[in-house]
């Protein structure tokens, strides 16, 4: 459901990313990047860091991505998971405009394979400098113990 909910189509690229206010489980299960906009503006910030610094900038995030956010992600299950709806492309491969029909189970195949595709990119990211430090950090390794 987070694949599908942070990202839309609008001319200001600005107001395409959104943001989901939700628990601090759901915040520390996706290490705060419900908080999107804030990690499209900073990606190099440490995850605990997001929750800081949306609170701090927070009106100023919103009126940026143009007040795109959702209460939690049940105020999204609601909307979408049980509605049937359409979503349209913003613009084709060649430039023109076309409607892409769709209905629930397609949407929620195709976002369950993005979800799977992230949690394996966030399984690699995490677990490369455990399994093998050798390659994650050379320098470290080849470092004398003091």
């Amino acid at each position: 459901m987070r694949a599908f909910t942070e990202h839309r189509a609008a001319p200001d690229s600005q107001e395409r990313t959104a943001s989901v206010e939700s628990n601090a489980v759901f915040g520390l299960l996706y290490l705060h990047n419900n908080l999107h906009v804030a990690h499209h503006l900073k990606p190099a910030m440490p995850w605990y860091d997001i929750p800081r610094f949306y609170r701090e900038n927070r009106s100023a995030l919103l009126e940026s991505n143009g007040n795109f956010v959702y209460k939690g992600y049940g105020v999204l299950a609601k909307r979408y998971f049980f509605a049937r709806y359409s979503v349209r492309a913003s613009v084709s491969l060649i430039g023109a405009r076309k409607p892409v029909p769709t209905g629930n189970s397609r949407a929620i195949v195709a976002t369950s394979i993005g979800n799977m595709l992230e949690w394996y990119d966030f399984t690699c990211t995490r677990c490369s400098p455990v399994i093998s430090p050798e390659i994650s950090f050379p320098a470290a390794i080849e470092a004398p113990i003091c």
